[in-house]
């Protein structure tokens, strides 16, 4: 207080070192804030993005396979629907089992493009900008990371084998 008081008669109004302090704590949480709120928004902006660009690329894939499926003759669907007389399936499908089989593959391709493509994209890029960020800004921490990254990538493997074994 006392110096704040004859920094003030003095007419210098530079913040204390306390001032100062928490000036800079309440603009790094204001900043952590925002980038955590700009972060919750791309992602459900970019994961909407995905799912609508897999909706519309399933879309065009059922369209062709229909109009693919118009186009064959009646023999071909006994053959998929595993009549007796043809032999030239291995792994024949029993009757009706051949719709359930193609919307089952197509559900399955389009859950790969929509979620699974959208993680793979963001978790990649998030783990290249926080390899560039840290070597940018503690590079010798950042190497010694790098040197125990095999040792923690094998116990964690490990322990996830170790994990669903016992489950």
């Amino acid at each position: 207080l006392e110096e704040f008081v004859e920094r003030r008669r003095a007419g210098i109004l530079l913040p204390s070192r306390e001032e100062e302090f928490m000036y800079r704590i309440e603009f790094f949480s204001l900043l952590l804030l925002t980038i955590g709120l700009f972060y919750v928004l791309f992602s459900y902006f970019a994961l909407l993005c995905f799912e609508l660009s897999a909706h519309s690329q399933i879309m065009k894939m059922k369209y062709s396979l229909f109009a693919e499926i118009l186009q064959r003759p009646l023999e071909w669907f006994d053959r998929q629907n595993g009549s007796k007389d043809s032999d030239e399936n291995c792994d024949e499908l029993k009757p009706n089992e051949f719709a359930t089989r193609i919307s089952c593959d197509i559900k399955t391709i389009e859950r790969g493009m929509n979620e699974n493509l959208c993680l793979f994209i963001f978790f990649t890029s998030s783990i290249l900008a926080n390899l560039f960020y840290s070597l940018y800004f503690g590079w010798k921490l950042a190497l010694s990371i790098f040197a125990l990254a095999p040792i923690i990538a094998v116990s964690s493997a490990m322990l996830t084998k170790v994990t669903f074994c016992t489950e």
